[in-house]
């Protein structure tokens, strides 16, 4: 082999070792040396709990209208988004059948009354007859059952003129509260279906209180009994960005239910639902907007407190891990009220004291050794 050629092989081999135990050496000292372990002080806060449901907002006072007898609609008189007061006329179905009906029945009371007329004198004078022992007690009872029968006759078709009447009134629809109209727009001509005990019929409109909405959510079995009625809430809307309205909650089930879809929690844990009322003059709040209700649990100002990825439960214990020189020890805190950034320090710690925000190197979440320490700058 030519010297040239040796000489450039031992020199490729020595490269490629002197390369591999660099790499070695380099992923070696690499893998020794750990990130180093962010940290947050100690500081004071004013800290706000609060628990935040979601809902759907509609109006407080809210009726669909149907009408009690079908028929053909005659007038129109509102229409969607128009304000009505109680008892404004709001739909008028044709009114000629009934109308007719009840000059047939005003008829069939007054040959009601003729003929109840003729047995009543028919009655009275086989009365006197028999009296004067002049007519057999069978014809005079069978007069008597006439006269009676008769009675009853008018007496039903009085019944029955008024059933028509009643009808005929309720062919003027009439608004039963003061209110905005919703809905899709009524077309005159249309036949509608009056609700009855075999139909349920068809919803003509609603009338809707708008400056009286409430939002029907739930809050978690943990946090109801943090909650009272009267309580004040905050609402916001997620098509209104910077809309914030204040509310109350007025209603607070007595027992719990399985979970809904509107509900924020998870898990299988059970709900209360609670009902939370607010007024409003914004006309850009409307029905069926989905509300965020944000409540509030508790509050404490200026006291002790840590950021939350500080506290680690271990064995059921809250710990911290507070950073002295170039190590951190592990200490028990009795913690408080929390929010999403920090929580209450109630005793363990003390300001400007700087805590670890992952769990240092060399402690085990299994053991709780407080002279425990982890070397690591």
């Amino acid at each position: 082999m030519p010297v040239r050629v040796l000489f450039s092989l031992i020199a490729v081999a020595l490269l490629l070792g002197g390369g591999y135990f660099f790499g070695r050496s380099f992923i070696s000292s690499g893998a020794q040396k750990a990130l180093p372990v962010e940290i947050a002080e100690v500081s004071t806060q004013d800290i706000v709990q609060t628990v935040t449901c979601v809902g759907e907002a509609e109006p407080s006072l809210f009726t669909e209208l149907k009408s009690e007898v079908s028929g053909r609609i005659e007038k129109v008189l509102v229409k969607p988004g128009d304000r009505v007061e109680k008892d404004a006329v709001l739909v008028e179905l044709d009114r000629s059948e009934l109308e007719t009906q009840i000059r047939e029945a005003v008829l069939a009371i007054e040959a009601s009354r003729l003929a109840l007329e003729k047995v009543r004198l028919d009655y009275e004078s086989k009365k006197d007859l028999h009296e004067k022992q002049f007519v057999p007690a069978r014809e005079f009872q069978d007069a008597e059952i006439d006269y009676a029968i008769a009675k009853n006759e008018l007496d039903i078709q009085k019944a029955r003129s008024q059933l028509l009447q009643d009808k005929l009134d309720k062919t003027t629809i009439k608004a039963p509260h003061s209110g905005v109209i919703l809905g899709d727009e009524l077309t005159e001509g249309t036949v509608i279906t009056g609700a009855s005990s075999v139909s349920n019929g068809d919803v003509l409109m609603q009338v809707a209180q708008l400056n009286g909405l409430l939002v029907k959510t739930e809050v978690s079995e943990v946090d109801v009994v943090k909650i009272a009625a009267d309580k004040p809430v905050t609402l916001t809307f997620d098509s209104l960005p910077g809309v914030e309205l204040p509310g109350k909650i007025t209603f607070i089930s007595p027992s719990a239910q399985p979970k809904s879809s509107l509900s924020s929690q998870s898990g299988n844990a059970r709900v209360f639902p609670i009902t939370v009322a607010f007024s409003t003059n914004n006309v850009r709040v409307r029905p069926g907007m989905t509300a965020q209700v944000t409540i509030v649990l508790d509050s404490v100002q200026d006291v002790l407190a840590a950021e939350l990825p500080t506290l680690f439960l271990e064995d059921g214990e809250n710990v911290v891990y507070v950073k002295t020189g170039d190590s951190f020890d592990r200490r028990v805190v009795e913690i408080g009220i929390n929010d999403h950034d920090y929580v209450e320090i109630k005793s363990g710690l003390k300001k400007g004291e700087s805590l670890a925000t992952s769990r240092p190197e060399g402690f085990d979440p299994n053991k709780s050794d407080p002279d425990s320490k982890a070397r690591r700058t």
